[in-house]
């Protein structure tokens, strides 16, 4: 597609199509994750984030405290979802890094233990999407969106100079980061929010950009890629590590732990090595937004 290409005039309406396109989407995903389809929760958590994304990069077209409201709504959504995503992260980490060989004792701790808290967590989630409210909020929002003045600029024009400046963000996070996880999780959310703001008005029911714009979502989700797999193997390695604790208090040996710890301490360490490639491709790809904010 190219820049003459574009199918919305005025900035406002072409988010409320992205907005309204990802809640069919969501509706969808959170009757998947209510009977525990796989994957059904990582789909629904995504939706909810990139949701969050999109309002908070294009906020400035609406009417602030309406998008805050609807932000926070979805931010209860998120953290019910995210509760039981995270167990079941921690679940495909352990089946992946144990083997046959693992101690009965340390499966027991990292895969049988973790699966009962996450049918729990399910168990909660669901009674929390049973009582419903959240999804009234974005309906009534894109049935009459509260625009701001800027909603009317012409789209391409707009929402570039509201890309780039999502941008900026990453640049800036990008030279605060250190190797802590605090500061790393700041540009992985930058980087995120980046791309889905990006693929919100590259894609069917939003397409105002064409492959230039898709191309920095593709960089921004590499460096979201390598950020979330690091944490992910960190945070495993930290999780064995308590369990190696508690098994020491039982009496039990713990140099399986230590192994498994150390081996996933040292995938994360590998995934943070492509970092900088990743980050240099986006900085390139990016420069398009700057030529046409």
């Amino acid at each position: 597609m190219t820049r003459s290409d574009v199918t919305f005039d005025a900035a406002g309406s072409a988010v409320v199509a992205a907005l309204t396109a990802l809640i069919v989407q969501l509706d969808e995903a959170e009757r998947a994750a209510v009977v525990d389809e796989p994957d059904a929760v990582h789909q629904a958590r995504i939706l909810v984030r990139r949701l969050r994304s999109v309002l908070r990069t294009f906020r400035p077209l609406f009417e602030r405290a309406a998008v805050e409201q609807l932000r926070a709504s979805l931010a209860e959504v998120g953290d019910a979802l995210g509760r039981v995503r995270d167990l079941e992260v921690r679940v495909e980490h352990a089946q992946r890094h144990l083997t046959g060989d693992s101690p009965r004792e340390m499966r027991e701790r990292l895969v049988d233990d973790e699966q009962a808290r996450y049918r729990a967590a399910h168990a909660d989630l669901v009674a929390f999407l049973g009582v419903g409210g959240h999804g009234q909020g974005i309906l009534e929002f894109v049935s009459a969106p509260p625009y701001a003045g800027r909603a009317s600029r012409h789209a391409p024009k707009a929402l570039a100079r509201l890309l780039e400046r999502e941008y900026r963000r990453v640049r800036r996070a990008a030279r605060g980061a250190t190797d802590d996880l605090d500061s790393l999780h700041r540009l992985r959310k930058a980087a995120r929010r980046l791309r889905y703001a990006c693929e919100a008005v590259t894609e069917v029911r939003a397409v105002v950009f064409g492959d230039e714009v898709a191309e920095v979502a593709d960089a921004a989700q590499d460096v979201q890629d390598v950020l979330g797999d690091h944490r992910d193997e960190v945070l495993f390695a930290m999780q064995v590590q308590q369990a190696g604790e508690d098994a020491s208090v039982e009496g039990e040996p713990i140099d399986a732990y230590t192994a498994v710890a150390d081996a996933a301490l040292a995938g994360a360490a590998r995934r943070l090595d492509d970092l900088p490639d990743a980050l240099r491709t986006l900085r390139k790809r990016a420069r398009w937004l700057k030529k046409s904010a």
